[in-house]
Parts: structure tokens; C-alpha cells; sequence
């Protein structure tokens, strides 16, 4: 099929583990588009999905460990927006 649509193909070396990551970032794409789509019954929210999905992948744990992909990339984590402190609410003046 890749040359039929004439799209350029390399199968992964082995212990090539970077393109691996790559690949469970698009699975877990798909799983959360498939999910949300059936749920709202559009793919019209697409992009606010994806952008949703790329905070919760980059703050979630590296498989097996407890440190961020984000203090792995970064070196800092990200916060997930749900995880959030809310602060108190500021004093309303007068004016």
C-alpha cells in the first residue's frame, strides 16, 4: 500500500525504542479521538482533543517510573489544567 500511495516507509530497527514512543503517542491518539468521537458523536472537536492529549501525555510518568516525560524532555513538569490549586478569590473594591 505505501507504494501504491507512493509514502515512504522504514520499518523500525530493533532497539530503535524512540520510534516506539512515537507510535504509542498516535495509539493513544487514536484510543482518546475514537472515545471522544462516539461520545459527542462529531470529530469536530478534534484539535481541542489533540491539544488536551498532548498536556496529559507530556505530564504523564514514563512507563515503569515515576518521573515526567516533561522532566525528561524539559526539565520540569507540566502541570495537567485538572490538577490545578485554585486560589482564593481576590477582595472586590468599590470602585
Amino acid at each position: 500500500m505505501c507504494k501504491a500511495l507512493n509514502i515512504i516507509f522504514w520499518p523500525l530497527a530493533r532497539g530503535n525504542h524512540r520510534g516506539m514512543g512515537v507510535e504509542q503517542y498516535h495509539r493513544f491518539l487514536n484510543k482518546t479521538q475514537t472515545i471522544v468521537a462516539q461520545d459527542r458523536g462529531t470529530h469536530e472537536i478534534f484539535l481541542q482533543n489533540a491539544k488536551m492529549l498532548q498536556q496529559a501525555w507530556s505530564s504523564a510518568p514514563i512507563d515503569n517510573t515515576d518521573i515526567s516525560r516533561s522532566m525528561a524532555a524539559v526539565g520540569r513538569d507540566f502541570k495537567f489544567p485538572m490538577d490545578i490549586e485554585l486560589s482564593a478569590m481576590p477582595t472586590i473594591k468599590d470602585n
